[in-house]
Formats: structure tokens, C-alpha cells, sequence
């Protein structure tokens, strides 16, 4: 097996982490017996899997040891996957959710050299704070991350290139094995910034754009012409990028050209967020928010981009409704919906813990042991009974599993955690 991929076991699977390309395989115990075989005896290996190793060595996660005649794999390798065997069948961990967090979303500071429509970070009409998380208890929070083979840190803000010690963050983290990504404007990003980040490790960079064109991009974002000279920084470093769109009615119509220009850039991910509670307040988020019709028309736009886009088109879970299928396809192609609590833990700048940064339930972590949050906290098992306490046709769907809505928009547009929500495309009849 590869060095560049982490095997960490779950209940009844395992999950196979490839750090290079942050690809994820979700692998239950079948995958792990025919790993098994492929391993110890692969000329018992049927034609299933065969296919199977040879996508797993496309991808780089099996390796071949060189001049190898009798038998292609380590023995190290055996061992290791026959522990990761034993332990998928023991393992305990919280209801309906992984051993340990996936990716820590981590906010390194609350400053921000702009002001956004709708953040759900900033005000305009207050001052903030301008508080910055220390490298001590950011060494701490990586530290547990690496021992409980979490694989992905991302971190944010604010604005985190703002932050005194980002390089050293990002080096002690990628030291220690982990991936790490980061989302910013973009307006503080120079060459020399970039190549430092680039040498420090950094995963990808992750940018802002909202519009194509200035005035679109303005409505919810200034500084339109910073992003896309930092993409031109990142091209010109090597510094892999990606796009964040936050995908609202006033920029609907310019997402075909957002990701033809994806496209032409090469940009390495596109990634369609649905907009969240503002924390100003007012009713920014419901003249935002795409309609249960405008989402099957998104629907419609990610299908066709699904076929022919050269980058790697993904969404936040809050979106998870613009799948389409039955709830058995779903579960083939790994969609969980919300991950809150079960897959991702939020970090804040004040060292309190959440399942979802736009939710305001918070648990104390003094000493940056999230992991006794992850196995006790009572605000995580809210987000992991949701199959339980959901309410209306939010209750009563097939996919409620593997969807849940956004309970950060349902909370915010109702009052009630665990209502209905109503920008599903399944709330627009299809034909209508």
C-alpha cells in the first residue's frame, strides 16, 4: 500500500485517504476481504476484483514492489490491512458517525480586510474583535487531528492570510501528515506569499467568485478584481487552486460561464455553496436563496457540467438535494448529505467547538481535545438523531438519510431545527 495513503478503520469498513489528490474511498468489510486477497493471494481474486485492484493502483494507492516475481505486494502491507480488519469489527463509534472527524474546518482569525454581503462571519455594523487563534492551541487541536488520523484540515476565517503565523501553521501541520486547504479573497495573496504557502505543503488554495462579472460578483462580494489577478498568482506559482460560487438568484444565470471559465483557467475544483444565515440578520438570505424551481434548474446545469467539465465539480452538503435518484444510488456513490457532527467538526477562533459553524451551538475545548466533543457532546447528537426528529415531508422522504436539508436554513427561515426544508427540488413538481 501506498505511503501517500492513510488506511484508518470504522465500523464495519474502513476509510482509505490518499493525500497527494485528497481522494477518499469509503470501503465496507467486502472491500476490505478482496483487499485482503489482492494482498496474500491475488490469483484467487475474481474478475470483480481485479477490476477493483487495478483502480486502486491507477489511483496510487496500491503500489507493486519493484522486480517482484513471486509475491507484488510487502508484507508490512498484509499486516496493516489485517489489523485495519480486526478493528472494523470492534470499533464503537457514535451513532451514525465516523470513529473520528474527517476534516476540521478551523477559523484562524475573526479579522477581515472586507466587508461581504451576507457573510456569515463579518458585520458591517460591528467592529470585530480582530482575535487571532494561537499557534499553541492550534499545535494542540493538529496534534490530536494526527494522532486520531483525521485527514484534512481547512482553514478559514476571517481572512486567514491575515493571520502572523499562517506559514508556520500550515508547515506543522503538513509535518504532521495532514492535508491542508484554505479559503480566502484572495487580496493579500502575492507571488512570494504564494510560494510560500506552495513550499509549506498547502493542499489547495481556495478562492471566492461569485459573478464573471464585476457586477454580479459585487453583489454579494467586492474586490472582484483581486480574485482573479490571485488566480493569476496561483497559475504563476504552481499553487493549486479552486473556486467557491455562492450559488444565489441574482447570479443564476452566470453560472455556465463561471464554469466555462473554470474550465479555461484550469482550475483544479469547483465547488457550488448554498448561501447561509447572515449574521446581520434581515432578509439578505431570503432574497438569496435559490427556489425549490431554480434548483431543479441548477440540477439540470450540474448534469450537464457533470459530463464534460475537466475540473472537479462539487457541492456543500447543504445541497445534497440537487442528487438525483434512488436512496440505494445514493449510497453507491458515498452521498451522506449533511456531515455536521458525524463527518466534520468546526473550530472556532475562540477555540469553541460546533458541528456547523452556522449553527450556534458551541462546546467548550480549553485544551484542543476535540475528541472528547466528538464522543459526549450533546449539540453532536442533535445533528445525529436528525433521522429521528425530523419533521413534515422532510420526515416522510425515502432519502432523509442521506439528505436532511440544512438546518441552518431551516432554522433560520422557521424557528424550528428540525422543519422542513423547503428549497428541495422535490417541492417542485416535475411537471409543472
Amino acid at each position: 500500500m501506498s505511503e501517500q495513503a492513510v488506511l484508518r478503520p470504522e465500523a464495519q469498513g474502513a476509510l482509505w485517504f490518499m493525500r497527494p489528490t485528497a481522494e477518499l474511498l469509503d470501503l465496507d468489510l467486502e472491500g476490505l476481504q478482496t483487499l485482503k486477497i489482492a494482498l496474500s493471494r491475488p490469483h484467487k481474486l475474481s474478475l470483480r476484483g481485479r477490476i477493483f485492484v487495478h483502480y486502486l493502483r491507477c489511483r496510487g494507492f496500491l503500489l507493486l514492489k519493484k522486480g517482484s516475481k513471486g509475491h507484488p505486494f510487502h508484507q508490512a502491507s498484509i499486516a496493516a490491512l489485517e489489523t485495519c480488519l480486526e478493528q472494523a469489527q470492534t470499533l464503537n463509534p457514535p451513532l451514525r458517525s465516523l470513529s473520528a472527524p474527517e476534516a476540521l474546518h478551523i477559523s484562524l482569525t475573526d479579522r477581515c480586510d472586507q466587508r461581504c454581503a451576507g457573510c456569515f462571519f463579518s458585520n458591517p455594523g460591528i467592529q470585530t474583535p480582530n482575535r487571532f487563534l494561537s499557534l499553541e492551541r492550534f499545535a494542540q487541536i493538529a496534534n490530536q487531528a494526527a494522532v486520531n488520523r483525521v485527514f484534512q484540515l481547512a482553514l478559514g476565517g476571517g481572512e486567514p492570510l491575515l493571520h502572523p503565523q499562517l506559514l508556520d501553521m500550515v508547515q506543522l501541520a503538513t509535518g504532521l501528515g495532514l492535508v491542508v486547504s484554505l479559503t480566502s479573497n484572495g487580496n493579500a495573496l502575492t507571488p512570494a506569499l504564494a510560494q510560500s504557502l506552495k513550499g509549506a505543503g498547502l493542499g489547495q488554495f481556495q478562492l471566492s467568485l461569485n459573478g464573471l462579472e464585476a457586477q454580479t460578483h459585487a453583489q454579494t462580494r467586492p474586490n472582484h478584481s483581486q480574485v482573479l489577478a490571485a488566480i493569476k498568482t496561483c497559475q504563476t506559482t504552481g499553487l493549486r487552486w479552486g473556486l467557491n460560487v455562492l450559488v444565489t438568484r441574482q447570479n443564476l444565470h452566470e453560472l455556465e460561464k463561471i464554469m466555462a471559465f473554470a474550465q479555461a483557467e484550469k482550475a483544479h475544483s469547483l465547488n457550488l455553496l448554498r448561501p447561509k444565515p447572515a449574521l446581520q440578520g434581515g432578509k439578505w438570505l431570503d432574497h438569496s436563496l435559490t427556489t425549490a424551481k431554480e434548483n431543479r434548474q441548477l440540477q439540470a446545469l450540474i448534469q450537464r457540467w457533470q459530463r464534460k467539465a475537466r475540473f472537479l465539480l462539487t457541492s456543500d452538503s447543504s445541497f445534497a438535494f440537487l442528487r438525483q435518484g434512488s436512496l440505494k444510488q445514493w449510497q453507491a456513490a458515498g452521498i451522506t448529505g449533511c456531515s455536521a457532527g458525524r463527518q466534520i467538526l468546526s473550530v472556532g477562533v475562540d477555540g469553541r467547538v460546533s458541528p456547523c459553524s452556522h449553527v450556534p451551538l458551541f462546546d467548550s475545548c480549553e485544551d484542543g481535545d476535540f475528541m472528547q466533543i466528538w464522543q459526549r457532546s450533546e449539540h453532536l447528537l442533535r445533528f445525529r438523531q436528525l433521522e429521528e426528529t425530523l419533521q413534515g415531508e422532510c420526515q416522510t422522504c425515502e432519502l432523509k438519510s442521506v439528505c436532511r436539508g440544512c438546518r441552518a436554513i431551516v432554522l433560520n427561515q422557521s424557528g424550528n431545527f428540525d422543519g422542513v426544508d423547503t428549497g428541495c427540488p422535490k417541492h417542485q413538481p416535475i411537471f409543472s
